[in-house]
């Protein structure tokens, strides 16, 4: 956590270049075995460090962190395709949070129809309109 609070003050700094090494350590050191949280943490350090490779106008660097954040609706896909709904469903939800967090709404639609189809594939009807 103490990381990410320096990539903070970096960036309110305008430090940009210099919250990019520590912001690729914090992401680097997550394991997404050890969980949701680390799972989740290291999706929205992705889509972040997206971001501030587009505002320092590296494309390429942006788009493969964005790509990296991407994977873990690949990933649901995948697992949704295979039948294991609970694990697609999981990734989906990691997708959908970390686009909510940098604001691309058609993504995060695109995404909910996936969450809704999951649940619906495990049967759990009373939680296919929370993605609504």
């Amino acid at each position: 956590m103490s990381l990410h609070v320096l990539v903070v003050l970096h960036c309110n700094l305008g430090q940009y270049n210099e919250a990019i090494p520590v912001f690729e350590r914090s992401i680097k050191i997550l394991v997404i075995e050890d969980g949701q949280t680390h799972a989740l943490a290291k999706f929205v350090g992705c889509m972040q460090l997206g971001d501030i490779y587009a505002m320092l106008d590296q494309i390429e660097n942006s788009i493969l962190c964005y790509t990296a954040a991407i994977d873990r609706r690949l990933m649901g896909l995948i697992c949704d395709s295979k039948g294991d709904y609970e694990s697609a469903l999981e990734h989906y939800v990691l997708a959908s949070m970390a686009m909510a967090t940098n604001s691309h709404e058609l993504d995060v639609a695109s995404i909910d129809c996936n969450i809704r189809d999951a649940y619906l594939s495990l049967a759990r009807f009373d939680e296919v309109v929370f993605p609504y």
